[in-house]
């Protein structure tokens, strides 16, 4: 759910050039809670189902899903695991302060994340600029661009344009 709130942001303020007030990172991450919740209350459904056909199952095992009698109680206790944490996503995502709590959270990592990036792409791009051999290999490396890359690059480009 972080990883997912960091992108709607990174996404949102630099792709799509929106504000924060805009992408609305509580109510992002309130809807993530509630979709979480969601899917574990179908994955209690589908294993408490499991549960009810292996009571009566008999025969050989067709697939690794494919339970019998003496799954049933492990089934059943996941299905109750299951729906414990569907009710715990609602609870957290019916909780503003714990909505706004994960989605701050989310913000600092996205701009710790961005502005590591930044940085290490400008120390590249100073200790470049430094090197005395810089001017030099940048004079072959254009030359590759314009007499290898380029002409590589011309039949895509001629179909594309």
């Amino acid at each position: 759910m972080t990883l997912a709130t960091k992108n709607h942001l990174i996404v949102g303020a630099l792709r799509e050039g929106r504000s924060l007030h805009d992408l609305d990172l509580d109510g992002f991450v309130a809807d993530q809670l509630r979709q979480m919740s969601v899917e574990q209350n179908g994955y209690a459904a589908r294993t408490a189902r499991s549960a009810r056909t292996a009571r009566t199952a008999v025969g050989a095992l067709r697939h690794q899903h494919d339970y019998r009698p003496a799954d049933v109680r492990v089934l059943e206790e996941r299905a109750l695991i299951y729906s414990e944490l569907a009710r715990a996503f609602a609870d957290l995502a019916a909780d503003a302060a714990v909505a706004a709590e994960l989605a701050e959270a989310a913000r600092v990592d996205a701009w710790s994340e961005l502005s590591s990036v930044i940085g290490k792409r400008l120390d590249l791009i100073a200790r470049a600029a430094d090197d005395p051999s810089y001017e030099g290999s940048r004079r072959e490396s254009m030359a590759a661009v314009r007499e290898v890359d380029l002409p590589t690059l011309e039949p895509d480009y001629r179909r594309w344009s």
